[in-house]
């Protein structure tokens, strides 16, 4: 890498001469207080006229003038003398150069005159023309001397910290003693205002689907998921904005995974992607399928984002539908990755303004999405148990919070709040306006909902049974931690003098006797059976 170091700029007297040579190659200097700038460079053998050759580091850009700049110019500081090349100013610069009599002269493109030279002793030597400190404001030094001098032109730019010029130019209105100076370049200005570049409204868009995808990384998550997830890989196509989420335990995975994308686009919509548009990480160096399959890899600068702007406020569109879905549910952090999941969901089915009023399912698949089975995500559900397993008295349902579709499933994905396991199940009865998490949840005692206003009923405005007391039934509003209270209850002193409660009477039920005469099984038949009988000694 090539490191640029700006010096002080002095104004060239005679004993700093120059010569005009058509047999050089490259401009030569020997005083590095000459150069505006110069920067090292790989060791490059000169040869002399001589016939001897030296090495050169260093090669920058020397102003003669305000007009003409010397470039790629070799500091060579055992060379006696300073050497312009003319191939270099005609066929690098596309200077002309024209030679009558004892003068020279150099022009620009458009004929303009940016130089001159003088014949002494047989060689052309160039002229010095103009003040060239007042183009360019005197830099840092890099020479032991630590002072510089500012240009006249550019004292009350001083003076006022470095004021713009629109500003310097309305103080000369009202006191004509200031002066301004329009042309003046301050690397002063540059090194301590410089902001980064505006950016302009991209309205432009892919014709067609997969013309152009946008990659993007997200993370990695301060809270892994239930499932050990910390990153997710953003996919966006251009034309219809649906996005694709792919969920990641390291940003490793990414390279596998967009190789995986390319093959569901080309089996799926017959189509191959052209463009790939994403950052410059490293997790996206993907030179080999780009050159295999004849994509061309977009990358945006360093820290310049808004070079891929549309994953960038995708990104924001999903995280704040995601975190609308987990506040709305009180469902527990780490199942973060399906909140995300469901939002994409709901994103890819919402007609955009963007997009004509049409949704990216629509514009995608060419057809209208489904919502009839569209329920609220983190609501109660109770999914009906499978048969392995179950007796006749087991339950027949599971307390469950929905969690969103799954891919390529007929189903809906449930969270079990009681053995904390997600599946799939498509038996499910739902109660959207119910969210289990929001308040206090039992996983181990039966709650109810009230539907109208979605809290959990009051136990004591339940109806009781007759059969049990009224002191043994639980408080339903006891936090989960705290176990029910089943020691048994203190009987009263005074309960056998009390009158009975008829209430409490419970009535034993007589046991029904069969009336069918008793016959010994067929495999007994043949056989003597004789009852024994024990008697207790006392």
């Amino acid at each position: 890498m090539l490191k640029v170091t700006s010096c002080t700029i002095n104004s060239c007297s005679r004993n700093c001469d120059w010569i005009l040579d058509s047999g050089a190659t490259d401009h030569v200097c020997n005083n590095l207080q000459l150069f505006e700038s110069y920067y090292d460079i790989k060791p490059l053998d000169v040869r002399l006229p001589n016939g001897s050759s030296v090495l050169a580091y260093f090669a920058g850009s020397i102003r003669v003038n305000k007009d003409l700049v010397l470039k790629d110019v070799l500091f060579l500081p055992n060379f006696k003398i300073n050497l312009v090349s003319i191939p270099r100013l005609t066929q690098h610069d596309n200077y002309s150069v024209a030679f009558s009599g004892n003068l020279c002269v150099i022009q620009d493109l458009s004929l303009k005159k940016i130089g001159s030279g003088k014949l002494l002793g047989g060689l052309y030597h160039l002229e010095y023309g103009g003040n060239t400190s007042d183009a360019v404001v005197s830099n840092i030094s890099v020479s032991n001397k630590n002072s510089f001098t500012i240009p006249t032109s550019a004292l009350w730019h001083y003076r006022f910290g470095h004021v713009s010029s629109s500003k310097l130019e309305m103080l000369c209105k009202d006191f004509p003693s200031i002066v301004a100076n329009k042309g003046l370049i301050c690397d002063i200005c540059h090194f301590a205002k410089q902001r980064k570049m505006p950016f302009s409204l991209s309205n432009n868009r892919a014709s067609a689907s997969f013309d152009l995808v946008h990659l993007d990384v997200w993370g990695p998550c301060s809270l892994p998921s239930i499932h050990a997830y910390k990153y997710f890989l953003k996919i966006v196509d251009d034309y219809s904005r649906f996005t694709w989420i792919v969920l990641l335990k390291s940003n490793s995975e990414v390279r596998n995974k967009v190789l995986d994308f390319t093959a569901l686009v080309e089996n799926q919509f017959a189509k191959k992607i052209k463009v790939l548009r994403s950052d410059n990480g490293t997790e996206f160096h993907l030179e080999d399928l780009c050159r295999k399959q004849g994509i061309i890899h977009q990358f945006s600068c360093v820290e310049t984002p808004e070079q891929n702007a549309r994953v960038e406020r995708k990104h924001q569109h999903i995280l704040g539908v995601a975190r609308a879905l987990t506040m709305q549910s009180a469902i527990p952090k780490y199942l973060w990755t399906y909140a995300i999941l469901h939002a994409v969901f709901l994103i890819n089915r919402m007609p955009s303004l963007v997009l004509d009023k049409c949704s990216p399912f629509q514009l995608l698949h060419n057809s209208l999405p489904d919502l009839n089975d569209l329920k609220t995500f983190g609501c109660l559900s109770y999914a009906s148990t499978i048969l392995a397993g179950r007796s006749k008295f087991d339950h027949r349902a599971k307390k469950c919070v929905f969690l969103g579709y799954p891919p390529h499933m007929k189903g809906a994905v449930l969270y079990d709040v009681l053995r904390k396991q997600i599946f799939i199940s498509r038996h499910v009865v739902y109660h959207e306006n119910v969210f289990p998490y929001h308040g206090t949840l039992s996983v181990n005692q039966p709650q109810c909902w009230d539907p109208s206003s979605g809290s959990i009923i009051d136990s004591s405005t339940s109806p009781i049974s007759h059969q049990s007391p009224p002191e043994t039934t639980s408080t339903l509003t006891s936090p989960v931690s705290e176990p029910p209270d089943l020691s048994p209850l203190p009987l009263p002193q005074d309960l056998s003098d009390s009158p009975p409660n008829p209430e409490l009477i419970i009535n034993p039920v007589p046991i029904r006797q069969s009336l069918r005469p008793h016959k010994p099984p067929c495999h007994l038949q043949d056989y003597l059976c004789n009852s024994s009988t024990t008697t207790s000694c006392t």
